[in-house]
């Protein structure tokens, strides 16, 4: 994979804050931007992929779910009384 340059203007603070962790970890200033993003841009899609998730169960049960869910409660109620605790 090759490396590309790039600038980007940050808060003083920032700047020392990534300076300091970069020296107690022994890497690059370069390397913490780069796991910076990584994690930022996994975080993102792991949301998208959550919001996708959350469109697809958003609407209500149709009739057939309703009835194997019905049918579903019923077999495991009578599952757990033939158990004995």
């Amino acid at each position: 994979m090759s490396n590309i340059k790039t600038a980007i203007s940050l808060d003083e603070d920032l700047f020392r804050q990534i300076n300091n962790l970069a020296g107690r970890m022994n890497i690059p200033r370069s390397r913490v931007f780069a796991i910076a993003v990584w994690e930022f841009i996994e975080r993102e899609q792991n949301k998208q992929l959550l919001s996708q998730i959350n469109s697809v169960y958003q609407d209500s049960p149709d009739e057939e779910e309703l009835k194997l869910s019905a049918a579903m409660k019923a077999k495991h109620r009578k599952n757990i009384g033939e158990e004995s605790w």
